[in-house]
């Protein structure tokens, strides 16, 4: 995969904070140097390497309102999701655009500082399709699969879900290979 291949230094970690931090916890890590508005960084050796995000520091800009729509403040995700809708959306592909309803649909309500989302399994599991889908080429998905053990990816299912997916010649050819077992047994 592509990710093995990378460099140290073509790797960046982030720390991305919802929440505004206090200026005194920022401090205590060393992240006093402000690169722009709402980026950190440490001088703090152990911290350094990575860069602090304030998503409710950002500019109010269409190349922040992807990751804004997530911030603490109220305001500042409405400002973010109107960006997408009035400029954003024609860029994005069908899928996402249907992520961003569900997740405005999910957070709209929600007053300052108040981030949790109560997501149910099958509603994570949807979003979970739906990203697996559109994230991967077919060629990348293939891939993705060929590292995952058959028995791994056939765990959980009832072999008559497996079955619908045979064409009758498969499944005459099954049907031999089971009675041949039968016999032997």
């Amino acid at each position: 995969m592509r990710s093995q291949k990378l460099t140290d230094n073509e790797i960046q970690t982030f720390v991305i904070c919802a929440i505004q931090p206090q200026k005194a916890n920022r401090e205590q890590y060393g992240y006093t140097i402000q690169v722009q508005p709402g980026i950190y960084q440490s001088t703090q050796i152990a911290f350094n390497h990575i860069t602090l995000i304030s998503l409710n520091e950002l500019p109010d800009e269409l190349h922040n309102a992807w990751i804004t729509c997530l911030a603490s403040k109220k305001l500042k995700r409405l400002k973010a999701f109107n960006l997408l809708k009035s400029q954003g959306f024609k860029l994005i592909s069908k899928p996402f655009k249907w992520f961003l309803v569900e997740l405005w649909q999910h957070i709209s309500t929600k007053g300052d500082d108040d981030m949790a989302l109560n997501l149910s399994p099958q509603e994570i599991k949807a979003i979970g399709e739906m990203w697996g889908t559109s994230l991967f080429t077919e060629d990348e998905f293939e891939e993705l699969l060929s590292t995952v053990p058959l028995e791994v990816r056939l765990r959980g299912l009832k072999p008559t879900d497996v079955m619908n997916y045979f064409k009758p010649e498969q499944l005459e050819e099954i049907e031999a290979y089971l009675e041949q077992r039968k016999q032997q047994s």
